[in-house]
């Protein structure tokens, strides 16, 4: 069981390099994942984060080919096993906000939230914990 500041899953190495740079220079802890398989481990094996960052879609598993919206399921995973849980989807497309309203998660489109103003929102997140 590992205890960090963010958990993200997002299936692009550029955005989980992104946002560990910046957590690292916030001096908070990071773990970022490229598939769900990967993440719904991490998460049952009792992995736990204060705030949890998730792109829409992406891969089931590391070897997968193609992305797959799979936001829901993460959120559903995370609910299951850490139901007061602070979720933001922080996603390439903003016709997931309907979806995250649905979902009750907070919704961020990565075309207007760069990783600056993300970790600003995320410092606001964390600061209800």
């Amino acid at each position: 069981m590992a205890e960090y500041d963010i958990i993200h899953i997002d299936d692009e190495l550029r955005w989980r390099d992104s946002l560990s740079e910046a957590a690292e220079r916030a001096m908070w802890s990071y773990r970022g994942m490229g598939s769900y398989r990967e993440f719904s481990n991490a998460i049952n094996g009792r992995d736990r984060a204060t705030v949890y960052v998730l792109d829409g879609q992406f891969f089931i598993k590391p070897d997968n080919e193609h992305v797959e919206f799979l936001a829901d399921a993460a959120t559903d995973t995370i609910r299951r096993v850490h139901s007061d849980a602070k979720i933001l989807w922080w996603t390439a497309s903003p016709k997931d906000q309907s979806k995250a309203k649905e979902q009750s998660v907070v919704f961020r489109y990565k075309g207007y939230c760069d990783v600056r103003e993300l970790m600003k929102f995320i410092q606001k997140m964390r600061a209800l914990s």
